[in-house]
């Protein structure tokens, strides 16, 4: 999982026509993804047959040129303690980058990220 950090600041737009303040937007100076340092996981579901699992993706896969998978990541922590120790992190990451702009965001993402940006599906091609 990652924490994400994100520092914006809002500006107003001014209709040069009619001289008044047209919007408010919310401008992203700084993006961050702090990988959450985790020391054991624990997974209880059993492992999946990989010789099923694998002959049912061959077949999937040979009736179209692709394949789209979308992920399912759902995580919590197990205990008040995890709870306690995410929320100081948290509050640690907010301390350390409060500096960079006038607004702060940080939540917690489970989801994959590549350069960044969450990724909602894999592209599998044959």
């Amino acid at each position: 999982g990652y924490l994400r950090i994100t520092c914006y600041h809002q500006e107003t737009e001014v209709d040069f026509i009619t001289e008044s303040l047209d919007t408010t937007k919310d401008v992203e100076t700084y993006a961050e993804d702090i990988k959450i340092p985790v020391a054991n996981w624990a997974d209880i579901t059993a492992p999946p047959c990989k010789d099923d699992l694998s002959a049912s993706m061959t077949k999937l896969i040979s009736k179209t040129p692709y394949l789209i998978v979308s992920e399912i990541i759902q995580a919590e922590p197990a205990d008040e303690e995890s709870k306690q120790c995410l929320e100081l992190f948290k509050l640690n990451c907010i301390e350390q980058s409060k500096h960079r702009d006038q607004h702060i965001s940080a939540t917690f993402s489970c989801k994959l990220t590549k350069n960044g940006k969450d990724v909602d599906d894999l592209v599998m091609f044959r």
